[in-house]
């Protein structure tokens, strides 16, 4: 397993073909420009995913999806914890039904697309539930099970994988970022 940090100057985009699980993290920041890895997230999208003439498959699974809905209003309230500045509720809910609102557009455009578990990652999500957590152990042995990589912001979640890639053999890269890449 290696993990290759999308942020290196040596990252140069992912090859053709490439089919990568993408973490919640990921997700939530791209939608939400509150969130503290927006732009590099957004960065990492506009060079490397959107534009781009290689054809990259990006996965989700309804995990993913619950955590980015559930998770949506956490940006900007870590944001205003950490800046001490303020908004009014019109604006807290309008940056939440943006995210619903492009989560759905990336799903309807099959930007992301809805894969699911089966027993054996059932299986091994318990198997990995205590070392890596509960959320993240479903979508790593998801991703496991389909032979995909996996694309994360979470650097904790990336070496604790790397930790169990024994466990995680079909996981062959993990594409991650490191903290200095936060805006605040």
């Amino acid at each position: 397993m290696e993990l290759i940090n999308f942020n290196s100057e040596n990252f140069k985009g992912f090859p053709e073909g490439e089919e990568v699980l993408v973490d919640t993290g990921i997700i939530l920041a791209y939608l939400n420009e509150y969130d503290t890895w927006h732009n590099t997230v957004k960065n990492l999208f506009e060079n490397h995913i959107l534009n781009n003439d290689e054809t990259i498959f990006l996965f989700v699974n309804p995990c993913i999806i619950n955590e980015v809905t559930f998770l949506k209003d956490k940006p900007i309230n870590n944001y205003l914890k950490k800046t001490g500045n303020r908004v009014n509720m019109e604006e807290v809910q309008r940056v939440s039904k943006a995210v619903l609102e492009g989560l759905n557009i990336m799903v309807d455009n099959e930007i992301l697309e809805i894969i699911d578990g089966d027993k054996n990652s059932v299986k091994k999500q318990i198997e990995l539930s205590d070392f890596l957590g509960s959320a993240d152990a479903v979508n790593a042995s998801i991703a496991n099970a389909y032979g995909i990589n996996f694309l994360t912001i979470d650097t904790r979640l990336a070496n604790n994988m790397k930790i169990k890639e024994e466990e995680l053999k079909d996981i062959k890269i993990i594409y991650h970022t490191t903290p200095e890449h936060k805006t605040y």
